[in-house]
């Protein structure tokens, strides 16, 4: 599938997001404690403000576009804000809660796999100027922490 130009810094994020997805059930499914709770640790404490301007940029200039002019989208868009709501909170716990490591990953790789494939192909019902916001807003994203 083409990139369009206006997703290029998310779709970089997205591939930083399934590493950190990929690496978070690799550790968990590794039952090495020490791992779990070195990347659980990391992850609780700066996994919201590292993908704050992502969350918000796809809310804003995606999102909440698609489900004031597409139907079709409405329900998918509504869905994957509260996902991310979800990931900020399981994210938030992780430090208390290094058992629910599996389940982060797994709904941080299944939330963008997601989003690349079936939320990024509508980007097309999105206006001239629509676009144009979302890659301004993009472009001004920080490169996400690593946690690799």
């Amino acid at each position: 599938m083409k990139i369009e130009t206006e997703l290029l810094v998310l779709t970089r994020e997205h591939h930083s997001s399934l590493v950190l997805a990929n690496k978070a059930i690799n550790v968990a499914r590794s039952k090495d404690e020490a791992k779990i709770t070195s990347l659980s640790v990391q992850i609780s404490q700066s996994f919201e403000a590292s993908f704050a301007p992502h969350f918000k940029t796809e809310e804003a200039f995606i999102f909440r576009p698609l489900i004031a002019s597409d139907a079709d989208c409405q329900d998918t868009c509504l869905h994957l804000i509260q996902e991310h709501q979800a990931l900020n909170r399981l994210a938030a716990d992780l430090a208390d809660h290094p058992e629910e490591l599996l389940s982060f990953g797994e709904l941080l790789k299944q939330h963008t796999r997601t989003e690349d494939r079936t939320l990024f192909s509508n980007i097309k019902y999105l206006s001239v100027s629509q676009r144009q916001q979302l890659a301004q807003a993009s472009e001004q994203h920080k490169p996400l922490e690593r946690f690799f």
